[in-house]
């Protein structure tokens, strides 16, 4: 929120910052904003906006753009980066005025989780522990080492706290005789799924692993703590990775970690140039998430016309979901010689998107087209601030 340029658009609205937790020490960031107050427009948020009642869990953080009429006209749950932020502000700010005028920056894009207005969550919100909650689990946890084996559920709930004691805790377990082989690469995973950034230290332990299973644990939640502090590890392993399934995934952790890494962008196009179908669409996923539009625009544009249409469905949901306007000519193009049903139903999916439509038939696309794992319900669970 102290970027320059999201200081500058803030300008043109009305910033409200919500906390669900009064206690919350972040509520401090916001200068002249007290818990209390931040506590009292969180509830006003959730009666007027979200529509649940003051004890019902709220997913968080959230952002919500809204019209001067009350009308929500973009919301995304969960974190965004700086340039997704950027272009939820200014999409918004066109909305209401067209003659509205800013520059794309390059870190610019839509979120993945973009809606257009507001839609209630599938995910259901879990508190994040207190403290004291934290150090009754640990003790537990403690009392023996067959105990461990039981307790995946208080292990899943401390993982939900940037707590340095249960993240020291967790860390020390990994590197026990107890936890190995698929107990590990779980541990892992749930740390993609539901931990802060401040669990990259436990991540960057295994992004070199001998075990391929737990190597690509966590290379793919690396990715989705898109801590920078990793970067060096993964850009280490990429150089030496021979398994094509974790190059891939080495490469998206890459970009989410830096997007503007140039070893980043050279692996891509390296990627691109090769003859795995699987390896090409990564590289996609991963140049989606590029904070660098010209490298974007050449590498989907190349891609359009690839001779795999799973890799010309992916570019489809790069640009929709990226609603990258840019791109909307090579669209068109393409989509007049496309001969791939398959392709051509994600490339018109792509187009209502850059028409200003809902991304609803993209929800599903990097589990069933590009094979990635299935989330549980419940991913970034926690209650905390909204904007």
């Amino acid at each position: 929120y102290k970027d320059g340029k999201i200081s500058k658009l803030s300008r043109y609205c009305v910033n409200l910052f919500a906390s669900a937790n009064p206690a919350d020490k972040h509520g401090t960031r916001i200068p002249g904003v007290s818990h209390d107050q931040a506590a009292q427009i969180e509830m006003r948020v959730r009666e007027k906006f979200l529509g649940i009642g003051p004890d019902q869990d709220v997913v968080a953080p959230q952002h919500l753009l809204v019209s001067p009429e009350g009308k929500v006209l973009l919301s995304v749950c969960y974190r965004v980066t700086v340039g997704e932020l950027e272009w939820m502000f200014v999409t918004a700010l066109q909305k209401q005025d067209p003659s509205f005028e800013w520059t794309i920056s390059d870190r610019m894009r839509a979120p993945k989780r973009l809606k257009m207005g507001y839609e209630a969550p599938k995910a259901t919100a879990t508190k994040i522990p207190t403290k004291e909650e934290i150090d009754k689990i640990i003790k537990d946890l403690r009392k023996g080492r067959g105990a461990f084996k039981g307790n995946m559920d208080q292990l899943s709930t401390i993982l939900r706290s940037d707590d340095k004691a249960a993240i020291q805790f967790v860390g020390s377990t990994l590197k026990s005789r107890w936890v190995r082989g698929g107990r590990r690469t779980s541990i892992l995973e749930q740390i993609g799924r539901m931990s802060p950034k401040a669990w990259y230290v436990v991540l960057k332990d295994y992004i070199g692993s001998r075990d391929e299973d737990v190597r690509d644990a966590s290379i793919v939640s690396s990715g989705k703590l898109a801590e920078s502090k990793l970067a060096s590890a993964l850009k280490k392993q990429l150089g030496k990775e021979e398994d094509t399934k974790i190059q891939g995934h080495l490469i998206r952790a890459l970009v989410a970690c830096s997007p503007k890494d140039r070893s980043a962008i050279k692996a891509i196009g390296k990627a691109l140039s090769g003859s795995d179908v699987d390896l090409r669409m990564q590289a996609i996923v991963a140049a989606s998430m590029l904070e660098d539009r010209k490298a974007v625009v050449r590498f989907m544009t190349q891609a359009l016309h690839d001779v795999s249409g799973e890799v010309r469905s992916t570019v489809a949901w790069s640009i929709g979901t990226r609603r990258e306007k840019d791109l909307r000519g090579a669209l068109e193009m393409r989509l007049q010689s496309e001969k791939d049903e398959h392709a051509k139903k994600w490339m018109m999916a792509a187009r209502t998107c850059l028409e200003g439509g809902d991304g609803k038939a993209f929800e599903n696309f990097l589990v069933d087209v590009v094979g990635d794992k299935r989330e549980r319900v419940g991913k970034d669970k926690g209650k905390g601030k909204k904007k």
